[in-house]
């Protein structure tokens, strides 16, 4: 009778209670190894997490679609709410528009002329690719995304990508179908940055929060809440002039709060990267006599220059 009452319905078996055990080690080791290998950057892990994800991309566009589904519904039960507001909002930023449009113009012909008077490139706008937010793997240590466009599409590592409000990170890896995308948020992002209004340069960096600290700026510097930040181009990362986002305060510090939409993206923009830096081909005895002191480090540029910092790959 006891042997029946241990073994019984319903009961458990020293075997099952250590196949259990084994069972869950087991998870618990595996788990931890994949940790472990998203972190590694060995060529061979890389490889085979990309072609992973190229695999894989079909199945996850199928699932996030009814997802997408549901949030379009949900975005515009929300809307209409507040439409009145937002039409009665958007006519006078209309009209303010329309009476800035002859300033605008006049500065535009002027901002051409100066650039064809300074020889200089104008920035590169181009969209490479629109593509689509089909996962979104962050967890305690990463912050990315995948999207469904790759070399297909022309795209490679190192592209940056933007949404309708501002930038939204990197190419980190690129498969044939789909690509990693590290979002500006991460920890190993570091982006040089400008204040437009004073031009004061500095960096922001991700911290795995849905903020940014902005570091390099002096105690003294002219900085206000509200102020925006956009991509400075130096480091040869980020291309200039990309809007990051605007300063805001945390906890008496400022912080930088990305404008792109990085809790909910959808459609992303690839676009291309920063112009390759200007080659000086120019030899001393194109430009005259030199003189005694044209290998001096003061004259001409010749001193010690500072390192860029950039984002990490």
């Amino acid at each position: 009778m006891a042997r029946a009452k241990r073994f019984g319905r319903g009961g458990a078996t020293p075997l099952k209670e250590r196949s259990g055990t084994v069972l869950a080690a087991a998870i618990l080791v595996v788990a931890l190894v994949l940790v472990i290998l998203n972190r590694v950057e060995h060529p061979l892990v890389r490889d085979a997490r990309r072609t992973l994800t190229d695999l894989t991309a079909p199945v996850m566009t199928v699932l996030s679609a009814p997802v997408r589904k549901l949030r379009d519904v949900d975005h515009w039960f929300a809307g209409l709410a507040d439409i009145q507001t937002e039409n009665a909002r958007l006519t006078r930023e209309n009209e303010r528009l329309r009476q800035m449009f002859p300033t605008i113009e006049r500065l535009e012909m002027e901002n051409r002329r100066l650039r064809r008077l300074l020889n200089m490139t104008p920035p590169d706008r181009r969209v490479l690719a629109t593509a689509q937010v089909i996962a979104m793997p962050g967890g305690a240590f990463v912050r990315n995304v995948i999207i469904d466009a790759g070399r297909r599409q022309g795209l490679e590592r190192g592209l940056p990508v933007t949404d309708e409000q501002g930038l939204v990170g990197r190419l980190i890896e690129v498969g044939l179908v789909s690509a990693r995308v590290l979002l500006v948020t991460d920890l190993n992002s570091r982006i040089p940055v400008v204040l437009p209004r004073t031009g004061q340069p500095g960096i922001a960096v991700g911290r795995n929060g849905p903020l940014m600290s902005l570091d390099f700026v002096g105690r003294n510097a002219d900085v206000r809440l509200g102020d925006r930040i956009v991509t400075s181009g130096h480091g040869g990362v980020y291309p200039p002039g990309l809007l990051l986002g605007v300063l805001v305060e945390d906890g008496g510090v400022l912080k930088v709060r990305p404008s792109a939409a990085l809790g909910r993206l959808d459609l992303v923009q690839v676009r291309p990267g920063p112009p390759p830096a200007p080659e000086d081909s120019a030899e001393p005895a194109a430009l005259g006599d030199p003189g005694p002191d044209a290998g001096s480090p003061g004259r001409d540029g010749g001193g010690p220059v500072a390192p860029m910092a950039s984002d990490a790959p």
